[in-house]
């Protein structure tokens, strides 16, 4: 772990030292849980932000099938873990310069993955109205919960269908523009993520070219006033697979360090062997989302749809593995702030934004959700799921929140001589640090 620690204050030394020599004698250090050194609104300034969210998760009910012939998929065991260490380093570096760093500590393996690093350009404003363009490692825009930061949704994790379908960070471009009635988002990055590596159908680790993606996010606001916010959107996604191997795998909403899902497009062929598991041979995955999205004073709310499109492949063997698939997922959530704030709409991404308390007392949050998803199509059976849930958040201060939440998983997979049905309850709670 020092070394981890030595990588990081490096990082630090190098982005801080010469910042802070470009902005002058008019530098001011602020701090609000982070810190900030110099202005934003002057071209010289360096933020240090970050996240810890500290977990316990207790399953109960249909938890594991030990008693089945081969070591079954869909394990929940319970367990306190740290969710997410982050750290995000943002700048400006001139008139029409910034950047964005995101480290993700992982308490699991002692490593260090980075999430987002790219250079983003303000300099083309008269092209349209507030128009930015990045390079590096983006984000791609895609989904009103995707876009959404993982710190601010009213549940510990996010639906199904969005952790399944959507696209991941990647080398490469994206552009956004936005005004009060509309915010589009493009990207064309190169996959996989960095950090991550490609497999071929029998499961095998291989190096291949670099894979590209293409996605966009468009969002309307036929209502746009304080308090009170109508926006429909929809989302595109294309990624390149070229033969290798595809895993779908839904963890149903309420993870822990110990648990494995059930829902998983991976099949066994023989017995319990790793060696002995087949991926889904693809070609391309294509993915369409639509969303809607309202806030009328403390009531907040979301509906989304997911449907992916994946073209199959050749085998190991030069095969085609079988026909095209499709699997799908949707939620729909609803928020109430007791204590009557209202969460603010960002209009750069149309997402929901951070509950700031009105009182040192603190805001309540209520939330409920319901989401599906099925990963059954042709001959993969992946399994589907109907998921409920309930969520209380405290929100201390700006910087502290405590949620509580219930989950009740409805599950089932058919695999080839059994068909594995399961109730799965859960409770969760969080300790939520941003600094």
């Amino acid at each position: 772990m020092q070394h981890i620690i030595k990588s990081v204050m490096t990082t630090l030394l190098l982005v801080l030292v010469p910042t802070v020599s470009f902005a002058h004698g008019d530098a001011g250090v602020a701090t609000e849980g982070g810190l900030l050194v110099g202005s934003k609104n002057s071209p010289y300034w360096f933020q240090v932000s970050g996240a810890m969210k500290l977990d316990q998760r207790v399953y109960f009910g249909d938890t594991d099938k030990t008693s089945l012939p081969i070591d079954p998929a869909g394990t929940y065991e319970s367990g306190a873990y740290i969710r997410d260490l982050g750290l995000s380093l943002d700048g400006g570096i001139g008139q029409d310069f910034t950047y964005t760093l995101a480290l993700n500590f992982k308490a699991s393996d002692s490593k260090v993955s980075v999430d987002d690093a790219f250079v983003t350009y303000h300099g083309f404003k008269h092209l349209a109205p507030n128009f930015t363009f990045s390079v590096g490692q983006v984000i791609p825009g895609f989904c009103v919960s995707c876009a959404t930061s993982s710190k601010w949704i009213p549940f510990m994790e996010r639906s199904m269908g969005t952790n399944v379908f959507g696209p991941q960070q990647g080398l490469g471009v994206s552009a956004n523009t936005y005004n009060d009635h509309y915010s589009l988002t493009l990207a064309a990055t190169q996959q996989p993520k960095a950090g991550t590596s490609l497999k071929d159908p029998s499961g095998n680790t291989i190096r291949k070219h670099d894979l590209w993606q293409g996605s966009g996010r468009f969002t309307y606001y036929p209502i746009s006033e304080a308090g009170k916010v109508l926006q429909v959107g929809l989302s595109a996604h294309i990624q390149e697979y070229s033969n290798t191997g595809v895993q779908f795998a839904a963890t149903p909403e309420m993870r822990s360090g110990n648990s494995t899902t059930l829902l998983n497009t991976t099949t066994i062929l023989n017995g319990n062997s790793k060696n002995n598991s087949q991926l889904i041979a693809a070609k391309n995955q294509k993915t369409i989302d639509i969303e809607m999205l309202g806030i009328h004073g403390p009531w907040s709310g979301e509906l989304e749809y997911q449907k992916a499109f994946i073209a199959r492949g050749l085998t190991t063997t030069g095969v085609k593995q079988g026909k095209n698939l499709s699997f799908s997922g949707y939620h729909a959530q609803v928020s109430y702030v007791l204590t009557g704030e209202t969460r603010p709409h960002k209009k750069s991404n149309g997402t929901l934004g951070q509950i700031k308390p009105h009182s040192k007392k603190g805001a309540w949050e209520v939330s409920g959700r319901y989401s599906f998803i099925t990963l059954n199509d042709k001959d993969v059976s992946g399994g589907m799921a109907h998921n409920t849930a309930a969520s209380l958040s405290w929100y201390a201060n700006n910087n502290i929140r405590v949620i509580g939440e219930y989950v009740f998983s409805k599950q089932s997979r058919q695999f080839a001589t059994y068909l594995d049905k399961r109730n799965v309850n859960s409770v969760g709670a969080r300790l939520q640090v941003v600094f």
